[in-house]
């Protein structure tokens, strides 16, 4: 017979995959989570899990690193091409809970907040960290999509083809601080413990 404990894991499991699956058909166009809402509210308040967020000068970081994970190869844009790349990562276990697949970057200023609301329950299953942004209009921006943006994925190593390439060639004349892409990932994955560990302490402990 399962315990209490068991029956609240299996029920928030069943909530965070029906809050995936609603994400998913709200989110038909991987560079927009707005494609297919008429009207998207405008909403300049964050929502409230917006945690751990930037602060000024991790935002330029973020954006910068995203620049060069476009350049890479190595983003995937907005909810649904999000979810399906946490999907194919591991379920984090004591085994590889020093594997890190990548890092979700999320914007706080989104309407309604279920859209998003998932992803950090999400991004903690996957051994993913995460950081929240203020703005989807400048997370949509650094990420080179024509619409605002909720969330980005950046994976440490990219993917190769003449895609990449023109896309890279594309994007030559962006700002370059003349930072590697792999030393970029690490100082933000540095930047996204930091945060968790400041901001989260006492939201864990309750």
């Amino acid at each position: 017979m399962a315990t209490e404990e068991e029956a609240l894991d299996g029920q928030l499991q069943a909530d965070v995959a029906a809050s995936v699956a609603k994400a998913d058909d709200e989110d038909d166009h991987p560079g927009s989570d707005f494609e297919d809402i008429k009207n998207p509210e405008i909403k300049t308040q964050l929502v409230y899990f917006a945690l751990p967020l930037a602060d000024a000068k991790g935002h330029k970081k973020i954006y910068k690193t995203i620049k060069k994970a476009r350049k890479a190869g190595a983003l995937q844009r907005g909810v649904k091409e999000v979810n399906k790349a946490l999907r194919k990562t591991a379920i984090k276990t004591p085994a590889n809970a020093d594997q890190v697949p990548g890092i979700a970057i999320i914007a706080g200023d989104i309407s309604p907040d279920e859209v998003i609301m998932h992803l950090p329950i999400y991004c903690e299953e996957h051994n993913v960290p995460y950081l929240f942004v203020k703005s989807r209009l400048e997370l949509g921006s650094a990420a080179k999509t024509k619409r605002p943006t909720s969330v980005v994925f950046i994976q440490e190593k990219g993917k190769e083809g003449k895609a990449v390439k023109k896309t890279a060639e594309a994007d030559e004349d962006d700002d370059d601080d003349g930072a590697s892409y792999g030393d970029a990932y690490k100082e933000l994955l540095k930047l996204a413990h930091k945060e968790y560990e400041k901001q989260m302490k006492n939201v864990i402990q309750g």
